[in-house]
């Protein structure tokens, strides 16, 4: 018996290749199972790489015919070009179109439980068991329709029997003998010394899936815990106090947020990028930067401000920064950012490097272009950004004082 996830009311699509899985599942659904639903319709792709697709396809629509079911061909003609993962995103890009043609609400797969086992070898030796879900789930929802897969708990030797006592007919793809693609390889060298030993047990695949998949739940639930008051930016020394498996998912839940999937080995570049002081790591098109203790995302900063030429007091804004003065005696002043060679007074040292100082005072690089550096009417530079200021407090009032800013527009 297959698992039933369908109402009668339900209108069914099944992805049929003409090979035996799927030609078992087509049979099982129009002869044991031909009451449980409204509707079937049967999806067919050729690839349009071998000759015998033609017979196949032809097959399949007298087949449709004979039991009075519609059937929707698509012909990707991918002789040249073939790729697994092209074929795959192909297909389903049909399923797509095709299940809201039919108003269908299920579409049925026949994976079984060999494809299960083959796909969790695929994913653990390709390194892809961190990033998804491992192995096939038994149902899934995609872009609005539900996927099922009835043959679950199937393995090919109940296929094949079923087959041979129904008669069932299929056709044998012959590139599924090779070794050329990764998952024949599999297939061949690897699950098949496996299923004819008698010490090992390939059922303990489907318990590792399991294991990781929960471990990965809880690692993920843990990764938007951690994150839930650093979404935009991250602590680097907290990052780094998480087991590197968690540090794993906190960066791949933090690239999410930035609108960014991020592999796991680009995620392991990413955070021996993030063990250094400064650095900048870049992807899709994006920069993430390494600033000391923070990580966050460089944003659009090619605009930066004019000089700004201050005649009278008050609050002035510049580069995000509020610059308040309150000394008549000041005036005139001009706030700009640092410019090569400037330097500053330093009491018992002389003078000292504007740059010198922000790489003392750890000012991240974006930041030292939008320090304002205020300069007195003599151009000695009196202040810069929150760092430095040598005006000192006069009758219990600062002439001068500076101070950070997240959302104000400067001041003409």
């Amino acid at each position: 018996m297959i698992e039933q996830g369908w109402q009668k009311t339900d209108t069914l699509a099944l992805a049929v290749s003409g090979g035996i899985d799927s030609m078992v599942l087509y049979h099982l659904l129009t002869t044991s199972y031909q009451g449980s639903y409204k509707n079937l319709v049967l999806f067919h792709v050729n690839h349009g790489i071998r000759k015998a697709s033609e017979t196949e396809e032809a097959y399949l629509k007298e087949s449709a015919g004979q039991n009075g079911l519609s059937i929707e061909v698509c012909h990707l003609n991918m002789a040249e070009n073939f790729t697994q993962h092209d074929a795959r995103t192909a297909r389903y890009q049909f399923f797509d179109d095709m299940m809201i043609k039919h108003d269908a609400d299920i579409l049925l797969t026949a994976h079984h439980v060999n494809d299960r086992e083959e796909t969790i070898m695929h994913q653990l030796l390709t390194g892809r068991y961190t990033h998804q879900y491992v192995g096939i789930e038994r149902s899934s929802v995609r872009n609005g329709y539900k996927v099922l897969r009835p043959l679950y708990e199937w393995n090919k030797a109940d296929i094949k029997a079923y087959s041979d006592l129904h008669g069932v007919r299929y056709f044998e793809d012959e590139s599924n003998s090779g070794s050329d693609y990764t998952r024949n390889y599999i297939r061949h060298h690897i699950m098949k010394p496996v299923y004819e030993s008698r010490s090992l047990q390939p059922n303990h695949l489907t318990e590792l899936a399991e294991d990781l998949n929960e471990l990965t739940s809880y690692a993920r639930e843990g990764a938007v815990d951690f994150l839930r008051h650093h979404q935009s930016r991250l602590e680097k020394d907290k990052l780094f106090k998480e087991t590197k498996l968690q540090q794993f998912y906190i960066v791949k839940e933090w690239f999410r947020l930035q609108g960014i999937h991020i592999s796991r080995k680009a995620a392991g570049e990413f955070l021996s990028a993030a063990d250094t002081v400064q650095a900048d790591f870049e992807i899709d098109g994006r920069t993430a930067a390494v600033r000391y203790n923070d990580i966050f995302m460089i944003e659009d900063e090619s605009e930066r401000q004019e000089p700004l030429e201050v005649t009278r007091t008050g609050a002035f804004y510049f580069n995000g920064y509020k610059v308040m003065v309150h000394d008549e005696s000041l005036l005139p002043v001009l706030i700009r950012t640092r410019k090569p060679g400037d330097r500053v007074s330093v009491e018992h040292v002389g003078t000292k490097k504007v740059s010198r100082i922000m790489i003392d005072k750890k000012i991240m690089r974006e930041e030292r272009d939008r320090l304002p550096v205020v300069v007195d009417k003599n151009g000695r530079i009196i202040a810069l950004g929150t760092i430095y200021n040598i005006m000192g407090t006069k009758d219990n009032v600062h002439p001068l004082i500076i101070e950070k800013e997240f959302s104000h527009d400067a001041e003409k």
